[in-house]
């Protein structure tokens, strides 16, 4: 169940990874595939009254990767998160791992 919350966004940035080409025979040599999402470091602070928190918010809750054709998506995500602005966002309960999601649309934690 998310949790509505304020974020404080802190720091914005475009992450690069790189995944390797699927399906190329094995005799031909493809550079890796460059993958893209935009990560926002915010400030979580509940508004049920629990401790404020560090969190990262991605355009989903899963913070999926882009492809290059759709890292123009990524940067306007950041853009529309400016560093110092603080907006409702929303947070779920901790996975396996202990990360909490954090997302701005709660429709992107469907």
């Amino acid at each position: 169940r998310m949790k509505e919350a304020s974020c404080k966004v802190q720091d914005s940035r475009l992450e690069r990874d790189e995944i390797p080409h699927v399906g190329a025979p094995p005799d031909i040599h493809l550079p890796p595939k460059n993958i893209w999402r935009g990560a926002v470091r915010v400030l979580v602070i509940p508004g049920n009254g629990d401790p404020a928190f560090n969190g990262t918010a991605h355009k989903t809750l899963q913070g999926e990767w882009s492809d290059n054709e759709m890292r123009e998506f990524e940067e306007q995500f950041l853009d529309r998160h400016p560093v110092g602005t603080t907006e409702t966002c929303y947070y779920g309960p901790p996975d396996r791992e202990g990360h909490v999601g954090v997302v701005f649309n709660l429709m992107a934690a469907l």
